[in-house]
């Protein structure tokens, strides 16, 4: 079938329309949109808005931040002296033997507990004491403990009676703990049995 020249125009013609038509569809879906460019202007406003914000309470953060480190540094400073489990758990068990002493206390037996790691940045040291003493001994001796300026606590306290009728006092066990900031040479174990 031959094609004349006039269907052959309208081809060539039709073909020119189709390209015509489909770079003008690529040129104008290229091109972002009225809308779209809004809405990117609109979210860079706000961004910068954060920004700006955030620039404004620099000084705020800065101070807070200080404030957090402080607060570390002293918190920090009431952890019991000594860089290792056995020489914090040494210095523990006299600084108990001295409350003790000072309240009347007499202790019947000191150990020194194996550390624990927590939190990943501080390792408890704990001692158990077995006692004998009177209420008021005993009361004087917590008050001891909690007026240390360096961080105790309590972790098990127990109260039993003396069976002897010469000494009618109490006998209380207790387990007392420090805390030491943790490092690589906190490895050792401290599980020492000291008796007086």
């Amino acid at each position: 079938m031959k094609l004349g020249a006039k269907e052959r125009k309208f081809i060539i013609i039709g073909l020119g329309v189709i390209a015509v038509l489909a770079l003008l569809y690529a040129l104008t879906d290229s091109r972002p949109g009225s809308e779209g460019l809004n809405d990117t202007v609109e979210l860079r406003k706000k961004t910068l808005l954060k920004q700006r914000e955030t620039l404004y309470l620099e000084g705020v953060y800065e101070s807070r931040l200080q404030m957090y480190n402080n607060r570390l540094q002293e918190n920090m400073s009431r952890l019991l002296p000594g860089d290792s489990p056995n020489v914090a758990g040494a210095e523990l068990l006299n600084i108990l033997t001295d409350f003790a002493d000072r309240s009347g206390v007499a202790i019947s037996q000191k150990s020194q507990l194996k550390e624990e790691i927590v939190e990943n940045r501080l390792v408890k040291i704990s001692a158990r004491l077995v006692t004998s003493c009177d209420m008021d001994q005993l009361v004087r001796f917590l008050t001891e403990i909690e007026n240390y300026d360096k961080f105790l606590t309590i972790d098990e306290f127990r109260i039993g009676a003396s069976r002897n009728r010469r000494d009618p006092g109490i006998r209380p066990n207790l387990t007392i703990s420090g805390y030491i900031n943790s490092n690589e040479d906190n490895t050792e174990t401290g599980d020492q049995d000291t008796s007086s």
